[in-house]
């Protein structure tokens, strides 16, 4: 999938030629690869969707929540970026992704985090692809995860424990398995 330019205009008729030429040129001996310089972000998203659905799998075969997650990460950088050329995708359009999924405010920092990751290793992926560079991937690298209390993310909130008189008529329901668990008795 190739963006060339606005549907209809001469901009985009003479990109198409030009693509069909260099593929004609090839002999149609090779499948043909987009380039980095006119991808744009969603073709990548698209091809790396692609690769985690059959990448992310169980020992049984079967997908694991992986390329779910991946798509909700995904999802957001659609909204914001899906149009740009990834060439133009640095540490400052990965902060200002970062910075949306605060602003969301639904997203705990350690979600952000993980999205932010995903990213990044889309990037990676990317560069193992020829579709962006090694030194965006490196400049990409560089943005630091957001820390505990030097952030207006969201923390996640902790579970309260239960009372142990609760956990004590519990118990007997058990029977048979093994009764105090990994932390023993109180």
């Amino acid at each position: 999938m190739h963006y060339t330019a606005a549907w209809g205009t001469e901009e985009a008729g003479e990109k198409y030629k030009a693509l069909i030429a260099e593929y004609l040129q090839d002999d149609g001996e090779r499948e043909f690869q987009p380039k980095a310089e006119i991808c744009t972000l969603e073709v990548l998203m698209a091809e790396y969707m692609l690769h985690a659905v059959e990448y992310y799998r169980n020992q049984a075969g079967e997908p694991t929540r992986e390329a779910d997650n991946l798509r909700y990460a995904l999802r957001y950088l659609r909204r914001l970026f899906a149009r740009l050329p990834i060439k133009q995708f640095g540490p400052l359009k990965l902060t200002e992704y970062q910075g949306f999924l605060v602003d969301t405010g639904n997203l705990s920092r350690p979600t952000v985090n993980r999205y932010v990751s995903m990213v990044k290793r889309m990037f990676r992926w990317g560069t193992s692809r020829e579709l962006v560079s090694g030194d965006q991937l490196h400049a990409l690298s560089s943005v630091p995860n957001l820390k505990r209390g030097r952030t207006a993310a969201n923390e996640p909130g902790l579970v309260d424990g239960v009372e142990w008189e609760r956990v004590e008529v519990t118990l007997p329901r058990f029977e048979g398995h093994q009764r105090y668990g990994q932390y023993g008795r109180r």
